[in-house]
């Protein structure tokens, strides 16, 4: 028998998005431009969720009001936490681990965050036990810009171009190094993991994941929703606070 749906709120470094999720059902996802505009649509007959890796618990509250629960620091988790500095570890990196160990309860997992920044966690017998942050595609094309006083901001013309090796114009050696060298820095570190800590099923989220889905080595599962899913299963872990 499915549960009821919840709505999940999660604000990011680069955009804000809403879900309505019920089990490991997406029924209805959106992104918003202005958390403003989210506040005034919130509904009123679900239980909500918020995550924010910008805002602390008293500004979603000051933001959202009473009605919502705010993932922090004290919410009660399905899985543990094997990380020296929690106060300093990203909600979104949590919720995905959460997520994935609700799709796969059974299995050593490896999961690769591909948005602003590249996120590799580990998930080891129910145990979240850290990882690799690495700078994500358009920012290493934004640092080439940004950081040399020659090279052009090619952060947004990314999609008009292949996967070809050797680029031709200044633009596509940008775009090319950006991509296979994330491309093979990715298949370098699973292998790496994998060598370690054997066989682990391999998923890749986050916004820039269908750039790689199918251009990396092995069996790599893109799963495109294990934020919001992961942040719905906190929610039902915390339900009687």
């Amino acid at each position: 028998m499915s549960s009821k749906s919840n709505f999940i709120i999660d604000i990011g470094n680069s955009r804000i998005k809403s879900s309505e999720v019920q089990d490991d059902k997406i029924l209805e996802s959106k992104t918003w431009e202005r958390l403003e505009l989210l506040v005034e649509a919130l509904p009123k007959n679900k239980n909500t969720i918020v995550c924010s890796v910008k805002h602390n618990s008293e500004q979603i509250r000051n933001i959202f009001g009473d009605e919502v629960f705010i993932f922090n620091e004290h919410s009660k988790l399905p899985i543990q936490i094997n990380y020296y500095t929690q106060q300093t570890l990203g909600r979104d990196r949590i919720a995905s681990a959460v997520g994935a160990h609700y799709l796969f309860p059974l299995e050593d997992l490896l999961i690769i965050d591909a948005g602003s920044c590249i996120t590799y966690d580990l998930l080891i017998k129910n145990s979240f036990e850290g990882g690799l942050i690495s700078p994500g595609f358009k920012m290493r094309l934004k640092a080439m810009h940004e950081m040399t006083g020659q090279l052009p901001d090619v952060s947004e013309q990314s999609d008009q171009y292949t996967w070809e090796l050797i680029g031709k114009s200044t633009a596509s050696c940008m775009i090319s190094g950006a991509k296979n060298g994330l491309k093979n820095e990715i298949n370098g570190i699973v292998s790496d993991l994998k060598e370690k800590y054997g066989a682990l099923k391999i998923l890749i989220t986050g916004g820039d994941a269908v750039l790689f889905e199918n251009n990396l080595k092995g069996s790599i599962f893109v799963r495109s929703n294990l934020v919001p899913l992961g942040l719905n299963q906190i929610l039902i872990n915390n339900e009687d606070i």
